[in-house]
């Protein structure tokens, strides 16, 4: 039996919460569902809050509604936080870089 993980996407350096299915997840990267076209960048955040996760990733395919993505850098959710709109609220040293 397969199972899915609710996840947020982040486009750009701080930007807003997008929602996504996260499937097929392992050690280097996973795929994503949206629920539209994703905007077209290179890289993007992943949160996936159920596993307390942050994951930095190298987009490497897309196709219509999902993307694959390559994990280049990971840290625990509580270096980051959201506001109540879903916006990346930094908070201190950031191990994701920026």
């Amino acid at each position: 039996m397969k199972s899915y993980l609710h996840g947020f996407a982040y486009f750009g350096k701080v930007g807003t919460a997008v929602d996504c299915v996260v499937h097929d997840i392992s050690d280097s990267g996973a795929r994503l569902k949206f629920l539209a076209v994703p905007p077209i960048v290179e890289t993007i955040e992943l949160h996936i809050p159920s596993k307390g996760l942050v994951h930095r990733a190298s987009v490497i395919w897309r196709a219509a509604d999902e993307i694959g993505v390559n994990f280049v850098e990971s840290s625990t959710a509580s270096v980051r936080s959201l506001d109540e709109n879903g916006v990346i609220r930094r908070e201190g040293r950031d191990r994701l870089g920026d």
